[in-house]
Order: structure tokens, then sequence, then C-alpha cells
């Protein structure tokens, strides 16, 4: 979707989505060490320095997830701080994510039974319903959003922009009922409103999580999210 607009087109570099009612919901400073998170995969995840560093290579296919342990609010706002230090790697964002009958993603449940999965098959054509976004394809701007189960494309976006290693990027991800924005270094990467119509429903509450893949690393710090609205 070349050209996206919206309110986040609007937003200038380290700026915010500014809302009437909003509250911090939770924050994480990566100073000490993971307890708050869980890590899926055979990568190396770390606090190192005061950031959370994640290392894939491209031997483990399915790359590396690290979870919050804590459900978002349906209504929500996360913000981050992205430094790549690989010129390569895939790096992406899962939210509202829970299974298709209201499991806890991180249960005995999905986490034991599924195993037969791919860690990416279970996200995306298995028993979870999430979305789930990119922001960068090696140092090139990747923006697609998609729904599951199902893996359905629901948006895509077409941006000139590069994300280069050992720089660092601020990422503003935001989900308002349906609508879902997303920029990255003050720049539009998403600006979609989901109606509802695709698998069924407009996610709400659910987990969060980190992936990268292929041979990827980086490392993120001053992560916080904002509850909006009244949820």
């Amino acid at each position: 979707m070349a050209g996206v607009v919206g309110l986040a087109g609007m937003l200038m570099a380290g700026e915010t989505v500014k809302t009437t009612d909003e509250s911090v919901f939770f924050e994480e400073k990566f100073d000490k060490d993971l307890s708050n998170w869980v890590s899926e995969g055979p990568n190396s995840v770390e606090v190192r320095d005061g950031r959370m560093a994640m290392k894939t290579t491209s031997k483990a296919k399915d790359g590396q997830y690290l979870w919050l342990k804590k459900d978002l609010p349906a209504d929500f706002r996360v913000e981050f701080d992205v430094t790549p230090v690989s010129p390569s790697g895939f790096f992406l964002l899962f939210f509202c994510a829970n299974g298709v009958k209201g499991e806890d993603i991180l249960g005995d449940k999905l986490m034991k039974e599924y195993k037969a999965l791919s860690d990416f098959n279970k996200y995306t054509v298995g028993p979870i319903n999430c979305y789930h976004i990119s922001y960068r394809r090696n140092e090139n701007a990747d923006c697609n959003l998609r729904k599951n189960t199902g893996k359905h494309l629901i948006s895509s976006s077409k941006i000139e922009q590069v994300i280069p290693a050992n720089k660092t990027a601020h990422v503003i991800l935001t989900k308002k009922g349906g609508h879902i924005a997303l920029t990255v270094a003050g720049v539009t990467f998403m600006d979609f409103t989901d109606d509802g119509k695709i698998n069924g429903k407009i996610y709400g509450e659910g987990k969060f999580g980190f992936r990268q893949v292929y041979d990827s690393e980086g490392q993120y710090r001053n992560f916080k999210v904002f509850r909006l609205g009244n949820d």
C-alpha cells in the first residue's frame, strides 16, 4: 500500500500517538533479567548492558520468539528502541495472541501438545489467533500485516526506507479497536483498520512477542506499554 497515510503518518521522530485517556500498563528497562518474559526457540536471548540482546542463525529456520508473560489489553500502544546489529535478518512483532479457544499461548496445552508443528506454523496456521507485522528485512523496510490463524495478508506497505545496522530506531505499535498503526524512526510503516471480516473478529487482549529470523542480531531497550481508552 503505497503512500500510507493516517494518524501515525503525522508523527515526527520520537513522538507518540496521543490519546485523551491512557496510562502506563507495563515497563521493562532490561537492566536485570528476563523474568517477565518467556523465550521460545534455540537461539540466544540475554540481558546485556541494559539491553535485551537476541541473536539468531539461519540454521534455526523458525528463528526466536520472546513473549511477554503478561497479556496486553485490547487497546494499547507499545514503544521500544531497537538497534539492529547485523545487516541481515528479519524482524517482526506478534500481538493479541491467544489460542483459538481462548487458551493462554504460554500454557501447557499450546506449548506442549503442538510441538509437532514448527514454531512459525504454530503461530500462523496452527491453533493460535494473533496479528503479526514485519518491519525490517535485512536493511530494508518490510511491512506486511498478517492475521492468524491462516497467515492472511491483510495489508502491505511499500516503503522507501533503510534501517541500517548499528543505528537505533524508535518503534511505536498502536492498536485501538481494529485500527493498527506502526511507525519506525518517525516513518509510517502501517496504518490499517481491521474490519473484522477476515477470520471472524477483531482480536483483543493477548500476548505480545518479539521475533527474529535467519542470521540476525538485535538489541532492544526502553520497552513500555500504554493502556488506551477505558479497556
